[in-house]
Formats: C-alpha cells, structure tokens, sequence
C-alpha cells in the first residue's frame, strides 16, 4: 500500500531486540500516522598504517561475532573523506541504539588510530540517511506491522505502518492542526499552589477549564470539581482535538512543569502522548517537555532566538511580543481583585491561549523554512541555538561531500576554549555627534559570510602553506602579530556558505518581483543560517571550532570597512560613522551619481561574494552623543528618507 505522509517528530526505539526510527505525521487524508522503520546505527574506524582487512578480521574473530548484548550487522570497508582528506575506513554497523560500551570494548584492540561518527544522534543519522526529510511530503510504500513479527505488539493510539519504500512527493501547503494552552495557578513557583484553571484555544474552539466558580455561568468556561478533574479534563481534550501542536509560551519553564508537579502531588499520571504516553522531560538550561507523537513547541524559545534581535521590544514577554508582532496584547487584569471579577479573570487565562496561538501561526512559515533547511525536527529546531542550527546543517549535507563528521568536543577540550584569549571583533567609527544632511548609508552584503565563502576560511581549510592560500591582514592575535593562510581549494563549509549566499540573491530577486510569505520566510531561514556560522566557529561546543577561523573573519571584516572608509574621504566624502559592515557618508557638494560612480569602483575591487549596497539615501540624519562625554554614541540615530519614512537606532 502508498500513502502520501508528511512526518512532524521522529524518534528511535528498540523494538524485538533492534533498533527502529519511528516517524510520527499525518497522511494527506488528515489521518495521523506512525511509521516504523528498521534502522542500524554505526560508526567508523581508521585503522593503524592502511590495515583495514586485518582489523576487521580481529573484530570479527577476537571479539563481537555472535555476541547476542551487540548485535554486530556487518563491517564493511568503505573510501569516505575525513576532515577534507581521503581516506579508509571501517563502517561499523549494530542494530542497538547504544553503541557506548561496544566502543569500549573496541578500544582494546591494537591498530585502531581513530574512532569517528559515533556522537551523532541517532534521530539525525536517521535522517539523512533516509531522505525522510520533516515537514516535506513523501510518498511512502507501506506494510502492516502484522506482517512484521517483532512489531505485532507495537502498535500506538493511531494507525502505525512499516516502511518498505521512501520517495518524495509532489508538495502542498500543510496547515498544522494546533492547540495553544496556558494555565494560572495559586503561586508563581512550580508546583506550590493550586493550577487554577487552563485556557485552550484551537481555531473556533475555545475552552477554560476552571474549578473556581463564579456567580454565572459563560458557554466559554466549563467547571469541575477539583484540580484533579481539571489535568483530566484538560489531557481528554488534547485527546479529543488531535492537534499536530501543543503550543505554549514559556511553557517548557512554567506550564509543563507546574502541570507535571500537579499531576505528581494529586497521583495521578500526565498521559498527553498518543496511546497515553507520558511526558518526558529531557535537561537544558530550561528543560523541554517532549510529548510522544504530538509536538510540544514553546513559543518563547524560538522567538527568543530567531525572532529576538529583529525585534523592538525590551522584553521577550507574551505582552509586547504580541503588541509588536500581532498588534494585540495581553488583558489587564487586577490581581487583588480577581475573586470578585472571576469572568474577567477567565476572560485574561483564554486570553493568554488565544494570544499563544496566533503567534504560533505568526511564526510558523519562518519555523517550518527553517526546519526543512536544517533537516531537523520541528521539536528541535524550535528550541535549538545558533550554533546548533548551523551544525545540523552542517551534518545534514555532509553526505554531499562523502565526508565522516569531526567528533565533539569533551568537557575538557570544551574548558580549554573557554579559557582562550579574546580576539579582537569589529571596527567601529564614533560618530561626530550632529545634524547632517544628505546622507548615504552603505551595508555590506553578508559581510561575515560573504568574507568565510570568499576567503575558504574554514578550520579544515587553514594551512602553513603561504605560496598557494588566501592570506589574512595581519592582526593581534593571542598577544601577538600574527597572519593566518587558507588553502584555496574549496572547502566544504565554505562552499555551503556560498551556496546560501546564491540562494539568498535569487530570492531576493523573487520577492522583489512577487512578495510571498512563504519565500520572505525561506529568504530568513537562509539568513539565519548564514550569519550564524561566523559565530558557531567561536563556539566552543561546536565541532568545527576554530577562534583562528573566527578571529580570521572578523580581521578581514575590519580591513574592508576601513579601506571603504579611506576610499570614500579621498573621493571627497565626508564619513560620518561606521559600524560593523555598514558606513555613513555625508554627501556634501556631491550627487547621486557620484555616490554610484563610488560604489562601482569599491565592487570593482572587492573579492568573491563580497558586496557594497547602497541601502538608501536620506534627507537628513542626526547622530547623537554619549550620555557621559562628547563623543558620538553607535548605533544610536535618527534617518530620514525624501518619502518622509523615519529610521531609528
């Protein structure tokens, strides 16, 4: 049988004494559906002076054949690309989930040089393995688990398939069924008091739950008798409404905690998955409430990492976030008060779901661009850093390039980037606080990304070899002048930021002609992955770490932003400010056309990707000063365009 699926969340399970991926989505008949599909996870090994065949052989006899605790599938010699250069390798293959102590017992032998590919999740490989990209529809050849003895018994609360085939199917817009919550309790720290009541909102439906009653009834608000009757109610309409998400805001810090600390004072079980499975609660700074088969995403996560820096607000609270985003904010409401206003009260709780849910569908186009680049699942992706997305993406086209992933650093490794010395960051040009006239303001184009792609900068691209290599200018670095080389052969990380960068111009170019949603959405996704690798190389979790590579990039950047500002004052140009990747200009006594004539001549010169853009041209601009000295403040200005539309810094 085919069926054209759409996954949402994934995970793995040993079922039957092996490993299976199970893929949870909804059909294009709405139904929801979990697929099941075999999977072996593996690892490699690079052998001691080329001697593959004997290592293998030593693995096989001395040690794993028959061993019933690993399970060992097969070893096969396979040519694949570490860290840029050829080589072979072992592809060790077991058909259970944990590979920690067979690695251990690996370690023993004699002839091994490395062991790689073995901290990658098991949900990622899965992945990129099989094509089953999230939020992309397939088609998919399926059996029923019948026709599988180990997964007779594995059936969940919802139709659940084998997998025998994968293809990918024509795509059509997806529209997630959703259902926003927030609940009000007796105290603000987890669990101490009473959960109040809990609003739903779900398209036209909307419910607040409560077991306080007021003087007259509202057909939005049902009553029960208890706190107990209330988690129930709430997890029988989760049942009953199926939503593909589960949203809150802030719901991983407050909502999912308290109700799981509720449910555990009154004895009775948070059963909010599929077939009632449990919540689990996996660690973070702030840990994340995962539900089996329906996606919990927290609102605030991911607007406090991808939608923060474009945003006005002085806080990240659900008040000004909807203010800015939807126009709409919170209700007022007087706590002192609400006993003797409980339908205002209920009023502020529904409120609060309906405010979640629409900012959830306010993000969901720039969420669901974002998940089908990283290749991620929509949990994740939702919750994930910078430096994680850029990882994930990383991992996911490695394949591309035949290539094993550099390993993970240890807690150790981890202490000893802390510990290094900073690097000098951008160039920065005080303005001359004032009232100027006639202004430019040029950006450079991506520069961070644009100055990585160009330049090959990349941890696996830095070389001793100075004849045949891009050089850096030299810079302070680590307490002394020093002068970085990069091989000019292409590097795959690189490449895959230039790529990006292709992308990023074509979509423009698109939006230019016909605006969509949809492709605004993709254009920032793009973005975000793209700026975000400059930082992911100081990172000191990442994989690709490198603070020469980083260092690198930012002494570039400064070299470039300096040469414009020097090319613009001897063609008579008065600069008024740089920044970063951005400068100022003061026309004076020259036109328009003397400006373009200038910013010809600096593309003319600029290597690569890298490009200068004219973003506009003011009437008028004022820079402002320091609040202690005279001297001009950065990034504080106002801008005025011959349209009358004002800027603000």
């Amino acid at each position: 049988m085919e069926i054209k699926f759409i996954p949402l969340d994934y995970d793995t399970s040993e079922i039957g004494g092996r490993l299976y991926a199970r893929i949870f989505g909804r059909t294009d008949k709405g139904e929801r559906c979990c697929l099941f599909d075999k999977y072996e996870t593996y690892f490699y090994i690079i052998a001691e002076y080329g001697n593959e065949e004997a290592l293998k052989k030593k693995i096989l006899d001395s040690y794993l054949r028959g061993r019933s605790d690993i399970e060992l599938s097969r070893i096969d010699i396979v040519k694949k690309r570490f860290k840029e250069t050829d080589i072979n390798a072992l592809k060790i293959f077991i058909r259970k989930r944990d590979m920690a102590s067979f690695i251990e017992e690996i370690k023993k032998l004699k002839g091994i040089r490395e062991i790689i590919g073995n901290d990658v999740n098991a949900v990622t490989s899965y992945i990129s393995d099989s094509n089953l990209t999230p939020l992309v529809w397939h088609k998919i050849k399926v059996m029923n688990l019948e026709e599988n003895p180990r997964l007779e018994d594995a059936k969940l609360g919802c139709k659940c398939f084998e997998i025998s085939e994968i293809k990918e199917a024509d795509q059509a817009i997806f529209i997630p069924k959703v259902m926003a919550f927030d609940i009000e309790s007796e105290e603000f720290e987890i669990g101490k008091g009473r959960i109040i009541m809990i609003g739903i909102s779900s398209g036209e439906f909307r419910k607040v739950i409560t077991w306080k009653k007021a003087k007259k009834d509202f057909d939005f608000v049902e009553y029960v008798k208890d706190e107990i009757e209330l988690i129930n109610r709430f997890q029988e309409y989760v049942r009953k409404e199926d939503p593909d998400f589960l949203v809150g805001y802030f719901s991983d810090g407050f909502d999912m905690p308290y109700l799981r600390a509720r449910a555990d004072m009154n004895k009775i079980k948070l059963t909010l998955g599929i077939g009632g499975r449990q919540i689990r609660f996996e660690r973070g700074v702030i840990s994340s409430a995962r539900i089996e088969g329906i996606v919990h995403v927290d609102v605030y996560k991911f607007i406090s990492t991808i939608f923060a820096p474009a945003l006005q607000s002085e806080t990240l609270s659900l008040n000004e976030v909807s203010s800015e985003l939807l126009g709409d904010s919170k209700l007022v409401i007087d706590w002192n008060s609400i006993h003797d206003d409980l339908e205002r009260f209920y009023r502020y709780n529904l409120h609060d779901a309906v405010l979640t849910e629409k900012l959830f569908i306010k993000i969901w186009d720039n969420l669901s661009e974002l998940v089908q680049i990283v290749k991620e699942p929509v949990f994740d992706v939702s919750r994930d850093r910078y430096s994680q997305l850029v990882e994930n993406y990383i991992l996911h086209n490695l394949s591309r390039f035949n290539e094993i992933p550099v390993s993970k650093p240890k807690h150790d490794e981890i202490m000893e980037r802390r510990n290094r010395l900073k690097y000098e960051g951008a160039f920065v040009k005080q303005p001359e606080p004032g009232l100027y006239h006639d202004v430019a303001f040029f950006d450079f184009t991506s520069l961070y990304p644009s100055i990585i792609a160009s330049f090959n900068i990349s941890p696996l691209t830095l070389t001793e070899d100075r004849d045949n290599s891009y050089k850096t200018p030299e810079f302070e670095f680590q307490g002394k002048q020093q002068q970085f080389c990069f091989a000019k052969k292409q590097g795959f990380i690189p490449l895959l930021v230039h790529e990006i960068i292709l992308l990023r111009k074509k979509l423009k170019q698109e939006l230019k002609k016909n605006y969509s949603p949809a492709l605004n959405a993709r254009s920032y996704a793009l973005k975000t992955i793209m700026n975000a690798t400059y930082g992911y190389y100081g990172f000191f979790g990442a994989r690709y770490y490198s603070v020469e590579c980083a260092a690198s990039t930012a002494a570039f950047a400064r070299y470039y932003i300096k040469m414009v500002i020097s090319s613009a004052e001897k063609e008579g140009f008065n600069v008024i400010y740089g920044d970063t990747d951005s400068i100022a200009i003061a026309l004076g006594n020259k036109t328009k056309t003397d400006l373009l004539e200038f910013q010809k001549k600096i593309n003319e010169q600029l290597p690569g990707d890298m490009e200068l853009e004219l973003e506009n041209l003011y009437k008028s601009g004022m820079f402002v000063s320091k609040r202690t000295v005279e001297a001009g403040a950065k990034k504080k200005y106002a801008l005025i365009d011959d349209k009358g539309k004002l800027r603000i810094r």
